[in-house]
């Protein structure tokens, strides 16, 4: 497998030539910022939830708009925690939200009591001639059923219940090729993180739960967010045969955006080459939240 940090690999290129091989563009966490994204060509999108920040309504059918622009062949989307309907911020909240992000606003933030409320199935469902599946604790096939893909509700991931992926590997020859979580994994205390910085390898002690589900049902390859200082790729050896599975911080949204324009304050998306032959990432480019 090998991978980058930063560089030119998926930037321009063209989808991949290589029939056994799906190239995957995979974001998270846009916030209402995925049209000031650099997107990249691909096979498959996917987004590991959160396009909404704090429950805009408004949010939600603008990145629906967005993607149904898109020149995918296939586009698979997560929730997160702030797609749903949230609770109204006190104004002592409101005004350390408004310190916190140039974006929030005590006036928007405290909108969000009285705004429409979100049901993010109901939106996606409205979309008209939608290519965009959206997975709740559900399973759909991809690459012309090549590639199978999970996705876990942001409800499951807030209860740290995967029983439903497991029920699933029960019952199918093979696991998922790809698990989507929005929330974090907590990785093995044996792994060594060598390529992140101090502050991003705290971002990967999340949640012991959703690292087992991935390891006990072999799954190659588990996409997230999040946590957005924790961007970034790390493998971990599952078999002594040396199979591994990739867990992908893919946040989109960097860390801290205050005075940033948008299209600075978001990253390009992560890029894996899948062979669903072999069942294994063979290849990624992962922007990280520093490049120019």
């Amino acid at each position: 497998m090998s991978g980058s940090g930063s560089g030119g690999f998926g930037t321009n290129s063209s989808n991949t030539t290589d029939t056994a091989v799906v190239r995957l563009v995979v974001i998270s966490d846009t916030h209402g910022l995925h049209e000031s994204i650099p997107m990249v060509r691909g096979d498959v999108l996917i987004h590991c939830g959160d396009m909404a920040n704090r429950g805009s309504v408004e949010h939600v059918r603008s990145c629906i708009q967005w993607l149904n622009k898109l020149n995918y062949t296939e586009i698979v989307v997560i929730d997160g925690n702030h797609d749903r309907t949230r609770p109204a911020p006190t104004t002592a909240t409101a005004n350390a939200n408004a310190n916190a992000n140039a974006r929030t606003t005590v006036s928007s933030a405290a909108a969000t009591a009285t705004a429409e409320p979100l049901d993010v199935r109901k939106e996606f469902q409205k979309a008209a001639n939608s290519n965009i599946r959206l997975l709740q604790d559900e399973h759909v096939w991809c690459a012309n059923g090549r590639l199978s893909i999970y996705g876990a509700s942001w409800q499951s991931c807030e209860a740290g219940d995967f029983s439903k992926l497991c029920n699933l590997s029960l019952v199918s020859s093979s696991p998922p090729d790809i698990l989507l979580a929005h929330i974090n994994p907590r990785l093995p205390r044996e792994i060594r993180i060598t390529k992140l910085s101090n502050s991003s390898k705290q971002a990967w002690k999340g949640s012991t739960n959703l690292t087992r589900a991935v390891l006990t049902n072999r799954i190659p390859l588990c996409c997230s967010g999040h946590v957005h200082w924790g961007r970034g790729v790390v493998p971990v050896q599952r078999s002594r045969s040396g199979l591994f599975s990739y867990f992908v911080n893919a946040s989109s949204q960097k860390p801290t955006v205050k005075g940033f324009s948008d299209s600075e304050a978001v990253t390009a998306p992560v890029v894996i080459d899948y062979d669903v032959v072999k069942r294994q990432a063979i290849n990624y480019h992962c922007p990280s939240h520093d490049d120019d």
